[in-house]
Order: C-alpha cells, then sequence, then structure tokens
C-alpha cells in the first residue's frame, strides 16, 4: 500500500500545481487516478478535490484561514525520494499547505526546507520541530 499526502493550494496558483504535476511522463490515465513517472519511481494524482469528503472540519477551516479558497489534490507515492522529487519540482513558490497524512499541515515554504534540512527524515516521522514557523 502507498502512502499518501494532500496538497492544498490557494485556488490561484492550483492551476500552476496541476501543470507541474502534469508536466511528469503519464503512464496511465483511469477514472480517478493518474500514475506519473517520477525518477526510479512512480506516483498517482487526485484532481477530483474527492478527498475532501475525509478531511476535517477544523482542518480545512485552518487551512483556509492561511491560503483563502482552496484546491486539494491527493497524491499516492512509492517512498520519500518520489514524494521529496515531485514536491521539489512542484510545490515551490506555491501558496499551500502540505498534509502528510500522518497528522501534520506543513507550509508549503516549511515542507521544503524540510526536504532540503532533512531529505531522508519520513513524513510518518513528523515535521522536524526546529523548522516549523507559524504558519506550519
Amino acid at each position: 500500500m502507498r502512502d499518501t499526502l494532500v496538497l492544498f493550494t490557494s485556488v490561484t496558483h492550483h492551476p500552476t500545481l496541476v501543470d507541474r504535476l502534469q508536466s511528469f511522463p503519464r503512464l496511465t490515465a483511469g477514472p480517478q487516478f493518474e500514475r506519473y513517472a517520477c525518477g526510479d519511481g512512480t506516483f498517482e494524482a487526485d484532481f477530483s478535490q474527492d478527498v475532501l469528503e475525509e478531511c476535517d472540519e477544523g482542518e480545512l477551516a485552518w487551512i483556509a484561514e492561511r491560503i483563502g479558497t482552496f484546491r486539494a489534490t491527493l497524491i499516492a507515492y512509492e517512498d520519500m525520494a518520489c514524494a521529496r522529487t515531485l514536491l521539489e519540482r512542484t510545490i515551490p513558490d506555491l501558496n499551500g499547505v502540505l498534509d502528510t497524512n500522518y497528522e501534520s499541515l506543513v507550509s508549503f515554504p516549511d515542507a521544503m526546507r524540510w526536504l532540503t534540512l532533512h531529505p531522508y527524515r519520513h513524513f510518518r516521522e513528523g515535521p522536524p520541530p526546529d523548522l516549523l514557523t507559524d504558519d506550519g
């Protein structure tokens, strides 16, 4: 079973995120997930917004308070190397929040610092305390 994460992006930055994700070589397109090659692995993306039905209302309110109106993209990934590669190519300079699906919501800038300073730290370990800002 693959790990998942959710990328919450402001509505103004969501098209850029989708374009960046779709710039990876597409392997298959399905009714819900699209599968892409990423380095030595693959990831799947779901742009349908269905993941919002599974989200806690308190978390969604917290996200909206920080980034305004947003869209969600569900990502299933093979390993942290794959997740790191896709995030490094897709979230820089975008307004958003990463839900690690391990009880951590992290702003995109904090997520980028995490990946840069602690590249081998898995999302299940939680964000390094020294990286969090008031928004992460």
